[in-house]
């Protein structure tokens, strides 16, 4: 695939975007009717609505109005407890069934049974209402499994003494739907005030703090999901911070977990010029007396992006493995590999060099229309690509020099544009951890006049292009675990196959073809799945004006295998592509 000439400049047109996380929750709440899609959930800020159970009238305070809040009571379960269903699930089956008969109804799942409906979701007692008008209910976190394991979603409800139950939107999903209306009531006036830990917590004897992370929607939710979660010291008189999984945690009283990270600013960290890189440039000296000047970034990389998860010396190795290469401006050490430069990439020691080597991307060569050549592993191992520093609680933190992390974990985004009618179109597409590439330039977002041939003029550079492109980082990524197993051969066959059923054209598909069926020839099977769009949405949201009448997204992720195995194959609906039509596809950069 040919990539344009990356532009100069770029129209500043919108002002700055809204709260990327506000741009993820808006997609999250696709509950009940088979997990496909309640589409008409829309965000509730400061406009509360109350939905009565009983005879669905809504009550609107007036816009722009708080809504007044009472604090509650609640006694805590020592331990939460998974429970039956608490209401009438054969009922609200029923209910769903009709939903999906009506023409804003797009679920594909019906439920035929009660019991159907009650595997999709989990139900935990955490504890009682103790005062307040639901006095005496019983308080319940409820989860509901999407299609794709990537994520699932937490809820708070009452059921209330009466058998009614409550949906609670303050702490729960700000989200009101007319399916919801006929099962549930709602109300966003609840606050739990010992609900919450701290949002900075001091580690003992040291400078730093652990903040927390106020939005987190991939990775165990539960304290009881982690695995051997190790204790760290008490940050009151009776609760732990956690290190489960090379994160930090605090185990809440519902039974959830929330994620802490260190604090970002480390003395030995400067802000980086770079826009796109993830970390700072560390303020230390090497013992050969050279100041250094990258970017080096201390968080663990996943699939498609960074995690508030860390990255620590391999497996096999310990602190006499390691040697004094730098220090830091208050004399903060910094460690590499002993006898690193002579390491070879297969060598045990070098296992983590080699993984971070495998997985960067040197860039494009838009004259020879191909990727650069990678350094050598001699050459690269040589440049200082990982330091070590003594954290906190005694463990050795990696810090990855950004420039070779990998560079478009979310893999080649693309971005069609067909409108009916020639038209001025602005696009702002918001990856959660930010840009590495966009052609043309980005700035505040594309404005752009698109052409019913799929030309898009770029006004900022006065260029026309193919296509939008972008290439950026998402937090924590899990890939799917439903998919297609595929013999090398049959690559390419397969993605014609798919692709028109996902609602790609025949050039559309033939560009994603010619830039990924190259990346999948190494092993003799390929386990290929498709990101579900409105995963896809949460990972980077993406916003066009006007609004298009259909929007078509496609993320592939895949892996080499050594031998065939069994997966579960997912449905795939082919959408209509209907008036003003926007396209986009991407994937997985992998080896």
């Amino acid at each position: 695939m040919a990539l344009p000439k990356i532009a100069s400049g770029i129209n500043k047109f919108f002002k700055k975007n809204r709260s990327w996380k506000i741009a993820i929750i808006s997609g999250i709440f696709i509950i009940v009717a088979g997990g496909a899609a309640l589409s008409a959930f829309y965000f509730k800020d400061k406009n509360t609505k109350v939905l009565s159970q009983e005879n669905n009238n809504q009550q609107d305070i007036p816009e722009n109005a708080e809504p007044e809040k009472a604090n509650v009571t609640v006694s805590w379960l020592d331990e939460a407890q998974k429970v039956a269903a608490p209401f009438d699930m054969k009922k609200i089956a029923g209910i769903l069934n009709d939903y999906n008969q009506t023409p804003e109804s797009k679920s594909f799942t019906e439920y035929k049974t009660a019991q159907d409906l009650a595997d999709d979701f989990t139900f935990i007692k955490i504890g009682k209402i103790m005062d307040g008008q639901y006095a005496g209910g019983d308080l319940y976190t409820i989860t509901f499994a999407f299609p794709s394991p990537m994520a699932s979603d937490v809820y708070k409800a009452i059921k209330t003494v009466d058998g009614n139950f409550v949906f609670l939107i303050c702490s729960s999903a700000a989200y009101d739907a007319p399916i919801l209306s006929k099962i549930f009531s709602f109300d966003d006036t609840l606050v739990f005030p010992d609900l919450e830990p701290p949002a900075e917590i001091a580690v003992p004897n040291s400078d730093y703090k652990l903040e927390r992370n106020e939005f987190y929607i991939f990775g165990p939710k539960f304290f009881t999901d982690l695995k051997n979660p190790e204790k760290l010291f008490k940050y009151n008189e009776t609760d732990y911070i956690y290190k489960a999984d090379n994160c930090f945690v605090v185990k809440v009283k519902d039974g959830t977990i929330r994620y802490y990270t260190l604090s970002e600013e480390y003395p030995f960290v400067k802000k980086s010029n770079d826009q796109y890189a993830r970390g700072g440039v560390l303020d230390i000296t090497f013992i050969d007396g050279t100041k250094n000047a990258e970017s080096y970034f201390d968080r663990d990389i996943g699939r498609c992006g960074s995690t508030f998860c860390y990255a620590y010396l391999a497996d096999g190795l310990s602190e006499t493995d390691l040697e004094v290469v730098a220090t830091g401006p208050l004399g903060e050490k910094f460690y590499q590999i002993k006898g690193q430069e002579n390491l070879a990439e297969g060598d045990k020691k070098a296992e983590s060099l080699a993984a971070l080597y495998k997985s960067y991307y040197p860039g494009w060569d838009e004259q020879l229309k191909k990727e650069k050549e990678k350094m050598p592993f001699s050459e690269f191992i040589k440049s200082h690509p990982i330091l070590y520093w003594k954290g906190p609680f005694g463990d050795y933190i990696q810090f990855k020099q950004d420039k070779y992390l990998p560079m478009a974990e979310c893999g080649k985004p693309v971005i069609y544009l067909y409108p009916e009618k020639a038209m001025d179109v602005n696009v702002r597409v918001a990856p959660t951890a930010g840009f590495t590439e966009t052609v043309p330039e980005y700035g505040n977002g594309w404005f752009v006049r698109a052409n019913t041939n799929g030309e898009i003029y770029n006004y900022a550079d006065g260029k026309t292009y193919p296509y939008l492109f972008w290439e950026g980082r998402s937090t924590g990524y899990k890939m799917p675990e439903k998919g297609f197993v595929i013999e090398r051969e049959e690559v390419r066959k397969f993605l014609q196959e798919k692709l028109a059923a996902l609602g790609l054209n025949e050039k559309e598909a033939a560009e994603f073809i010619e830039f990924w069926a190259p990346r999948m020839e190494k092993h003799p099977y390929y386990f290929v799945s498709f990101v579900p769009q409105n995963d896809f949405d949460k990972m980077a949201p993406l916003t066009v004006f006007p609004k298009p009448d259909t929007m078509i997204r496609i993320f592939m992720d895949y892996k080499g295998l050594d031998k065939k195995i069994s997966v579960e194959a997912p449905e795939i609906i082919t959408p209509q592509r209907i008036g003003f039509t926007v396209v986009e596809w991407g994937g997985e950069l992998r080896d």
